[in-house]
């Protein structure tokens, strides 16, 4: 028994070389392979036949190098390097450079395995391997001649639309492979932080290790064989431009592999000016830059053109070329529309769009709110008119779109049911003719064709007439005319009238003012007054120089008077009295803009009548007249409406007001301080009322969120987020805002459980940090390397807590099973006999004379439990499958037995 406790004891023991940081050996690489210069002279790209790209090994790591060292790897021991893929990347393995790390050189070959995992949020190693090779290495030096140590992966292809970390490892115990990196004492990994490495199987990010206290700041000489479509493109400020407007190109090239360093070699050395070519259409040819910014002096579409160039790093194809292209259109102008603004029914309007712009659409909708347009074109002719009709036209140049012009069009009936009234009239007198048509004025001529118009209104008054004569008249509905003209006819009778009264003159009334107008009319001695409401025939409806007339309603209300000697009545002559109103008013739309962005247009409605739009409630100043009034305020403006109808005004003028929104001014912006792996919180001060609009890119158009603050996602770096003030749809300008992100230190450990119930735990990145453990058991330690004994096994939580001097923490907490392994309680417990062991799959535990439920457990060599479950003995036998273990060690324990160690081979 205690044989069997020493070999366990001593098998503890020799696990101390399997924790332990980075290891570096003294080999002096050298770098004798070719680097591609950068050639101006080779900057030739074709537009219209661009370059695809062949496969490329990316040589990243080898280009920023100043110096190259060997990183060891064995098993629990391996390194990585991170590449990103701004596009989708098809990678098809990956070169390096190794050799057994063996002095002297040794014979034995062991196994590199090379995997490609999916990078995770913290650059790590993801899940299981998606690809994985095994290649066989020796301890062939060759000077250190890095072409002559190269090693090649191959596996089937991988497209990755995510980072990706390629890595080596090996599941060898006995012997160390060397693996080339560049200097990490000159810092060639530029804290990119692109590297990670595992110690006893754990993967670390590279700014968390060290080489004898230096920081692994540096790459490994990982270079993956990829393939992609560059992916060029741009945005455009404004798509659809003004003339006056200056129009900037942004350049995505940061978001596809032509910015990228990783798989562009000039973008190494700054050059991404020279990898970008534009031309902006305006004859000027090509001009190399990232971005690029012009002002147009001609109104055209222009096909912007981006040639966007790879330099890569090792493939035959040295600079490989992407071109895309988009089209910028220019804004049209607000139709100017030729046409009639009256009509006939049942006749054809036709329009006509004057000036219109070169390659634009002209499209006619019902409604301007309508999505898709009745008729498109220059001219456009609307038959058979039955109605009033509204449309609205505007220029579509490719989606650019111009302001809608409105076209009214007033449809009129022609005249129909046409009246007249013959008058018979004493000689010397006038005659009162008549003329009515259901719609139109009535125009009045001496002749049935031709001619001038002498008169308009229904009731005509000739001159003073000795014989018999005829007139004609015409309904005019705003040029709907019937055709021909109606006869009238004045007769003149032999006897001789009289002399005509002489009445009020023509006279003006609100509805309302009044309830009782006197008209008058005076004669010659011995003759008669007699008042009539038609101009000829009819009977008098009163007698008296005084008439007394009552208004009731809106309307133009025409009496007559004459006078009469018992024989003849003289000329009747007319007295007109119009009754008028104020309008009220029927609709009345306000509007509401945002400063400086579009104008106001305030309209209101009426039945008849005028609007008149005053700067003040009373008195003040008249601005516009109208039913609508378009106004480019700087501020909320309030104007007041009076109707009018002739005379009548109404009493109280309406206010009519023109909301002006502005987003606030940002007075503050700031994040606050925070350590890394926490959330911070964006804050802003606003001047006015408002919140912000936030966006994690310069570029982005889907917010990530909305509020006076935002708390971002947990960081750990230094971020950039931006922000625009918004009010009612008013936005004003993007501004960017960073939080402060101080380093949070890095609480890795490395542990190892010794005999007699011990464990000795290293802190792995030795820095400027304040240390605290703690075992789980009450005890508590500040040294960096502390070998523990428990008093009593079990499960124990030993968590780490390290403090970095400007304040930021962290911890790291493990979970340890303390076994029991005295050497009495060792000797008074009974053997399990397994088999096979080693094994790749089943093995059966002899228990004795035990049967029936049995109660196991396994832990990894590192005391971490890998199962633990309860099954049927069959004849005092137990079957275990460790057939999904990994190649290792392992220590089954079940009650009432000695630990016995299960080998995985």
């Amino acid at each position: 028994m205690i044989k069997n406790y020493l070999l366990l004891a001593i098998f503890f023991l020799s696990l101390n070389t399997l924790f332990c940081q980075l290891r570096t050996t003294n080999h002096r690489i050298i770098d004798n392979q070719p680097r591609r210069n950068i050639d101006f002279g080779n900057l030739k790209r074709s537009a219209t036949k661009p370059t695809a790209c062949d496969v490329d090994t990316s040589q990243y790591p080898r280009y920023k190098g100043t110096a190259f060292y060997t990183i060891t790897i064995s098993s629990g021991r391996s390194l990585g390097q991170l590449y990103s893929a701004p596009k989708p990347i098809t990678v098809y393995g990956f070169t390096f450079h190794a050799f057994v790390a063996s002095n002297p050189p040794t014979a034995k070959k062991m196994n590199i395995i090379c995997n490609l995992y999916k990078a995770g949020l913290d650059s790590l190693p993801s899940g299981a391997p998606l690809r994985s090779d095994t290649i066989l290495i020796d301890s062939t030096f060759a000077g250190g001649q890095l072409a002559r140590i190269e090693k090649h992966a191959n596996f089937k292809p991988i497209t990755m639309d995510s980072a990706y970390i390629i890595t080596v490892e090996t599941d060898s115990t006995s012997m160390n492979a060397a693996i080339v990196t560049n200097s990490y004492a000159a810092g060639d990994g530029k804290k990119e932080n692109l590297n990670c490495g595992s110690i006893s199987g754990r993967w670390y990010n590279g700014k968390n290790l060290n080489i004898g206290g230096v920081p692994f700041n540096a790459d490994i000489l990982l270079y993956p064989h990829v393939k992609y479509a560059i992916g060029a493109d741009f945005t455009i400020k404004s798509q659809c431009y003004n003339l006056a407007d200056t129009i900037k190109f942004t350049n995505l090239a940061s978001k596809t592999i032509v910015g990228s360093r990783m798989y562009n070699y000039y973008m190494l050395y700054n050059l991404g000016y020279y990898c970008n070519w534009w031309n902006t259409g305006d004859a000027l040819g090509y001009t190399w830059t990232v971005d690029h910014k012009i002002k147009y002096g001609t109104k055209q579409n222009y096909k912007i053109e981006l040639v966007s160039s790879v330099y890569t790093y090792r493939s035959n194809t040295f600079q490989c070329s992407d071109t895309t292209i988009k089209w910028l259109y220019y804004k049209p102008d607000v139709p100017q529309v030729s046409g009639p603004g009256n009509a006939c029914f049942g006749d054809s309007a036709r329009y006509l769009i004057l000036n219109p712009d070169t390659g634009a659409l002209y499209q006619w909708y019902k409604k301007s709110t309508d999505p898709t347009p009745f008729f498109i074109g220059t001219k456009y002719t609307k038959y058979s008119l039955s109605k009033s009709d509204t449309f609205y036209v505007r220029a579509n140049n490719n989606g650019c779109y111009s302001n809608y012009r409105m076209v009214q069009l007033n449809v009129n009936a022609y005249p129909k049911n046409i009246t007249y009234k013959n008058d018979s009239i004493c000689s010397g007198s006038k005659a009162n003719l008549k003329g009515n048509a259901d719609v139109g004025n009535i125009e009045w001529f001496e002749s049935p064709t031709g001619g001038p118009v002498i008169y308009t209104g229904s009731n005509f008054q000739t001159a003073v007439l000795t014989k018999d004569t005829f007139f004609y008249f015409q309904a005019n509905n705003k040029g709907c005319i019937i055709t021909p003209r109606t006869k009238v006819s004045a007769l003149v009778g032999s006897n001789f009238a009289p002399s005509s009264p002489t009445v009020s003159r023509d006279t003006i009334i609100c509805l309302g003012s009044t309830a009782l107008l006197p008209i008058s009319a005076t004669a010659g001695s011995g003759l008669t007054i007699r008042w009539f409401n038609v101009g000829s025939g009819g009977s008098s409806i009163a007698t008296g120089t005084t008439y007394n007339f009552v208004p009731t309603i809106r309307e133009v209300k025409t009496l007559y008077a004459d006078a009469y000697n018992g024989v003849c009545g003289s000329t009747r002559e007319p007295v007109q009295i119009t009754v008028e109103d104020y309008p009220r008013i029927a609709k009345l739309m306000h509007d509401t803009i945002c400063k400086g962005a579009d104008s106001a247009i305030l309209t209101l409605s009426i039945p008849f009548g005028d609007a008149n739009w005053y700067d003040a409630s009373s008195s003040g100043n008249i601005v516009t007249t109208g039913m609508r009034y378009a106004l480019l305020p700087s501020a909320s403006t309030t104007l007041y409406v009076e109707t009018q109808s002739n005379i009548c005004k109404s009493p109280n003028r309406t206010a009519i007001t023109a909301l002006v929104n502005t987003y606030p001014t940002v007075v503050k912006l700031y994040g606050d301080t925070i350590c890394a792996k926490n959330k911070a919180t964006l804050k802003s001060v606003l001047s006015g009322p408002g919140t912000m609009i936030w966006y994690d890119d310069v570029a982005a158009t889907t917010p990530i969120g909305t509020g006076i603050t935002f708390v971002t996602p947990v960081l750990n770096g230094s971020k950039q987020f931006y922000a625009q003030p918004v009010y009612a749809g008013c936005v004003g300008p993007v501004k960017a805002v960073s939080p402060l992100v101080k380093p949070t230190p890095f609480s890795g450990f490395s542990y190892e459980i010794l005999s007699n119930q011990r464990v000795k735990v290293s802190l792995i990145n030795l820095g400027d940090t304040g240390i605290k453990w703690y075992f789980g058991d009450g005890t508590t330690s500040k040294s960096s390397i502390v070998t523990h004994k428990y008093v009593n096994p079990g499960i124990y939580k030993v968590k780490l807590v390290v403090k970095a001097p400007n304040g930021c923490e962290d911890s790291t907490i493990y979970s340890l099973n303390i076994i029991a392994n005295s050497i009495n309680s060792i000797t008074a417990l009974p053997e399990l006999k397994v088999y096979p062991n080693p094994s790749n799959g089943k093995v059966s535990v002899d228990l004795g004379n035990r049967g029936g439920t049995i109660s196991y457990e396994i832990f990894s060599i590192d005391g971490q439990s890998v199962m633990s479950q309860m099954s049927e003995t069959d004849n005092q036998k137990l079957t275990v499958d460790i057939s999904h273990f990994a190649s290792g060690l392992y220590i089954l324990r079940i009650a009432g037995y000695q630990p016995v160690m299960l080998v995985r081979n």
